[in-house]
C-alpha cells in the first residue's frame, strides 16, 4: 500500500477552491495565512495535524475525512483532536501486534522514524506530532490507510457522502 494523504488533502482543498474562487478567500474561511495554503497546494509543506483539526472543525467534519479519498460530509464535529487519536490509535496497534516495548515497536514500524521520535510522539506533554509524510510512511509501514491512524472511535466510513 503506497499512502499519499497531502494528494488526497490537496484534492479536497481543490475542491473548497471552485467555491471561493481565489486563495486568499479559501485562506480566509480556513483561518490560515495565503503562503501557507498555496505552499500546501504545491506540497512544498503538508499542514500539522493541528492545521487538520482546526480546518476539520471548520468544516464540521472529522480530520480523518481530509486524508481519505472519499467526499467530505459535515457532520456538526467541531472538536477535532488528530494528535489523541494518533497516540490512541498507535497504542492500539502496538498493543494488537504484542510491541509492549520500545524496541518491539521500532521493529513493527521497521525503523522507519527514530526512537527519539516514536517517544515523542507518544509523551504526555511537551510532544511533537508527525506531519502527514511521517504519518504516510508509518501506515505504509503498517499496510493501513493513512486516515485511520488519526480517525476516531464514532468515526464510520460509510457515513461519507454519497
Amino acid at each position: 500500500m503506497q499512502n499519499d494523504s497531502l494528494s488526497v488533502f490537496v484534492l479536497h482543498i481543490e475542491e473548497m477552491l471552485t467555491i471561493y474562487k481565489t486563495y486568499d478567500k479559501l485562506a480566509l474561511y480556513l483561518g490560515i495565512s495565503t503562503d501557507t495554503l498555496k505552499s500546501w497546494m504545491l506540497k512544498t509543506r503538508s499542514p500539522k495535524l493541528s492545521n487538520l483539526d482546526a480546518i476539520a472543525n471548520r468544516l464540521g467534519c472529522y480530520s480523518c475525512d481530509l486524508i481519505n479519498p472519499r467526499p467530505i460530509k459535515n457532520y456538526g464535529k467541531y472538536d477535532n483532536d488528530a494528535r489523541n487519536c494518533f497516540v490512541k490509535n498507535i497504542k492500539i496497534i502496538f498493543t494488537e501486534n504484542a510491541c509492549y516495548n520500545l524496541i518491539q515497536r521500532l521493529n513493527l514500524l521497521n525503523n522507519i522514524i527514530t526512537d527519539h521520535m516514536l517517544i515523542s510522539y507518544l509523551r504526555n506533554s511537551n510532544y511533537r506530532t508527525p506531519n502527514l509524510k511521517i504519518l504516510d510512511n508509518i501506515a505504509n509501514q503498517l499496510n493501513i490507510k493513512t486516515f485511520e491512524l488519526i480517525k476516531e472511535d464514532e468515526y464510520e466510513e460509510n457515513n461519507f457522502a454519497s
